[in-house]
C-alpha cells in the first residue's frame, strides 16, 4: 500500500490546471488572432479582453457587425463594451457560426 502527500497531490493538480488554462489561453489567442486584422492582434489575452474593445473587434471581424467600442479607461466603459458585445453574440443567428450558447 502506497501512502500519498495529500499536499503534494494537491499541489500536481494546481499545477495541471494551470498548465491547462495556460494551453487554452495560448490556443484561443492563435485562434483569435486569425480572424483580427494585423494591427488588433492579440499578445495577452486576458488583459486585452479586459476593457471588451478587443472583444468587440473581434466579434465584428466574426459576425461582419459595426460595433464600436467605448474609448474610456474608466471601469464603467470596460462593463459596457462587454455588455455590448454579449449582447451582439446573443443576437446573431447561430447558423452564422458563432454563438453565445457555449459563454453562459
Amino acid at each position: 500500500v502506497e501512502i500519498y502527500d495529500s499536499n503534494a497531490i494537491k499541489l500536481r493538480v494546481e499545477n495541471l490546471a494551470h498548465v491547462r488554462e495556460n494551453v487554452q489561453k495560448k490556443t484561443f489567442t492563435r485562434w483569435a488572432n486569425m480572424s483580427l486584422p494585423a494591427e488588433d492582434q492579440i499578445l495577452d489575452l486576458f488583459e486585452e479582453f479586459r476593457s471588451g474593445g478587443t472583444l468587440i473587434k473581434l466579434i465584428n471581424a466574426l459576425s461582419g457587425a459595426k460595433m464600436m467600442p467605448e474609448r474610456g479607461k474608466m471601469e464603467i466603459h470596460y462593463r459596457s463594451n462587454i455588455a455590448k458585445a454579449l449582447k451582439e453574440l446573443a443576437s446573431v443567428d447561430p447558423h452564422h457560426g458563432i454563438s453565445i450558447s457555449s459563454i453562459y
